[in-house]
């Protein structure tokens, strides 16, 4: 029987990882199972039961007019934010892991407690405040300071080092709506997501959708995703003159640096990539991109395999891809139509 495409044939554990850190790869794969997750709960919320938006046509405020306004939006379901917390946190985890091993290998014994509980991954805006970390830790943990392998590692991924950045909307979006184009660095994002989430719950828009309307051109519409609350008017046409309606609803989230809401399963995507394929080979070797990759998706089933097995047995297609041949594979397989919604004009 063939390998999926998902699947990496059993090729051996990268040999660059460390013994000792298999559960960092397991651990990037209960990342990736709980993106999945979510995908397919923002897909099922988006499509499910004519969709999540219910809007009616009623008499507008100008006379000769039609409104639609929205009379009911299903709540989101509590399962997308925790998915998207337990995501976060398992992401921002395994760079501290990964520090951590690296301090006690470097060091050959074990840390005392005292200066265990400082070890960690910085991320920090600018080199004077990586220096006075490190000053503080020199003491106790000189592994993470200026001039030692690690530290010099530590310091190449901050984002003032760094011109990575990550999209908040995909580059043909911010084209159509004529919005400007913000890449915030990954490890700040994570950051500012797992700090956000130590204080309160992250938060997943209500509602954010896109309206299409049928006298108007796909090129001439607004592409702005915009938050709709029950009694706003989404659309108004006069007496007269029907118009057809298609609503595009998606769940959003309010990153901790930017104003722009974004997609979360696109949001965990790209910064579970920058994790797996720059921080950890850059921690780990000192560059970024080490051969063979670490999975992205593990089984950590009850199926008797051991840690090295299940790694090499991993997967090399990204939940976030998964999830998207998923609703692909469904809108080719689904005879439901679309739900419009006709704006004739409301009964006198």
């Amino acid at each position: 029987m063939g390998k999926s495409d998902n699947e990496r044939g059993g090729e051996p554990i990268p040999s660059w990882l460390p013994r000792g850190l298999e559960h960092v790869a397991l651990r990037l794969g209960r990342a990736d199972d709980l993106e999945l997750q979510l995908g397919r709960v923002a897909f099922g919320w988006s499509s499910g039961c004519g969709g999540p938006l219910t809007v009616e046509p009623v008499h507008g405020e100008t006379p000769g007019t039609v409104d639609a306004v929205v009379t009911g939006i299903r709540p989101i379901p509590p399962s997308a934010g925790m998915l998207f917390s337990e995501a976060v946190n398992h992401l921002r985890a395994v760079l501290d892991n990964v520090v951590f091993h690296l301090v006690t290998s470097a060091r050959g014994e074990p840390l005392r407690d005292d200066a265990a509980r400082k070890v960690a991954l910085p991320i920090y805006e600018t080199a004077a405040q990586l220096a006075s970390w490190q000053q503080r830790l020199r003491n106790w943990v000189p592994e993470l300071c200026a001039g030692s392998a690690l530290g010099d590692r530590i310091e190449a991924l901050q984002p003032y080092n760094s011109t990575y950045g990550i999209p908040s909307t995909p580059p043909i979006m911010d084209y159509l709506s004529g919005a400007e184009l913000e890449s915030p660095h990954p490890l700040l994002l994570l950051q500012g997501y797992s700090n956000e989430d130590k204080h309160r719950a992250i938060r997943l828009a209500y509602m954010r959708t896109l309206i299409q309307r049928s006298d108007e051109s796909f090129v001439a519409a607004d592409h702005n995703m915009r938050q709709v609350a029950v009694g706003d008017v989404i659309a108004t046409t006069t007496v007269g003159q029907p118009v057809l309606l298609e609503s595009q609803a998606a769940l959003h989230v309010e990153p901790p640096i930017t104003g722009t809401w974004v997609a979360p399963g696109r949001e965990l995507h790209q910064i579970h990539a920058y994790v797996i394929e720059i921080a950890i080979p850059t921690l780990i070797t000192g560059a970024p991109n080490a051969h063979p990759p670490l999975p992205w998706s593990v089984d950590l089933s009850d199926n008797g395999e051991d840690h090295t097995t299940r790694i090499s047995q991993g997967g090399d297609v990204a939940a976030h891809l998964r999830a998207g041949a998923e609703v692909l594979d469904y809108i080719d397989n689904d005879d439901t139509p679309v739900p419009i919604l006709k704006m004739p004009p409301p009964n006198s």
